[in-house]
């Protein structure tokens, strides 16, 4: 199928992308959307609660009272749970609540998930995506111009500029971005925003850095993303699809190849 390439005005610039019709073009399938979300979420639980049971309760174990005569129920430790204070008949204990999905059914989600995307018209391919000014009235402008001002967008993750930051801070477009200084010695970013991109489980995750820049393989071969795209690069085997660049290494080049 073919889809039209925008201009950032949100005009048509006439020119025209071949998209897989093996992936873009497909009858969605709604249960495996279900069962992979349904996956995802279950997860992210951490399966942590606990309470205490009868024999986990510190107190003494001696009779309250005696057997027979008073009038009431017969009752033994104090720690049992008839009391205040006292264990928890059949309580929460840790556990996992792992669910695995096929990896047929995950791919078969993200294409019906694509496949959504383009028939909703909701999939946008811009040409050139040049700021004049690195300006958050700028940006904004920009996703009006295609109706999509008011979703949220992600980032996998960039290293910025403090002076070209301004957009980053626009509430609305929930970047990762962090600082040169969070880099240690060994040219490895540290702080809870990399530990929560680290530890996200993206679909797919495509790095379009070179390979001289060390925090963002860092970044790539720490993540659980399911599914690794970047530049193939001898003796590092950490892309689950790599694409080689013999002569031109430019940006474009490989954009063209993902694509």
């Amino acid at each position: 199928m073919k889809v039209d390439i925008n201009k950032i005005s949100g005009k048509s610039s006439g020119k025209k992308i071949t998209l897989s019709d093996k992936i873009f073009s497909i009858e969605p399938n709604d249960h495996a959307i279900y069962l992979d979300v349904k996956s995802y979420l279950t997860n992210q639980r951490q399966g942590n609660s606990k309470v205490k049971g009868r024999s986990e309760i510190v107190g003494s174990s001696r009779k309250i009272k005696k057997q027979k005569g008073t009038g009431t129920a017969r009752a033994g430790s104090i720690k049992s749970p008839l009391f205040k204070g006292g264990g928890q008949i059949f309580g929460p204990e840790p556990r996992e609540y792992k669910n695995k999905v096929n990896k047929k059914v995950k791919d078969l989600a993200r294409k019906s998930a694509l496949s959504h995307k383009v028939k909703e018209k909701s999939l946008f391919i811009i040409e050139n995506f040049d700021l004049k000014q690195p300006k958050t009235k700028e940006f904004v402008s920009i996703l009006s111009n295609f109706s999509i001002e008011n979703k949220p967008l992600g980032t996998g993750g960039a290293i910025v500029n403090a002076k070209k930051l301004s957009f980053c801070h626009t509430p609305k477009l929930q970047y990762d971005f962090f600082y040169l200084k969070d880099l240690n010695w060994y040219k490895k970013p540290q702080n809870y925003i990399i530990d929560n991109f680290i530890k996200k489980e993206y679909d797919i995750l495509i790095n379009l850095c070179d390979s001289s820049c060390i925090p963002i393989k860092y970044l790539v071969a720490s993540s659980v993303a399911r599914f690794k795209i970047g530049q193939h690069e001898e003796g590092y085997e950490i892309y689950d699809l790599m694409i080689s660049l013999k002569d031109d290494k430019s940006l474009e080049k490989l954009m063209s190849e993902i694509k």
